[in-house]
């Protein structure tokens, strides 16, 4: 049904994306996310970061570099 109606289907992976950034939109804690996706939180932000903004980039280098 996906091609029939010109829709690109959507992969597993493509809605673990999507979830993680949905929880960054929310201001759910870096951390976290990383729980819940497996991730370590640097992952998550080199992964994430067009999600982020300049200041939470700024508070979750700050708070990894401790």
């Amino acid at each position: 049904m996906v091609f029939r109606i010109g829709l690109r289907p959507i992969t597993s992976h493509c809605l673990r994306h999507t979830h993680a950034s949905i929880m960054i939109s929310k201001g759910i804690p870096l951390n976290t996310i990383a729980d819940l996706l497996g991730n370590t939180p640097e992952m998550i932000l080199r992964v994430c970061s067009n999600s982020f903004n300049e200041f939470d980039i700024d508070s979750v280098k700050a708070s990894t570099t401790k």
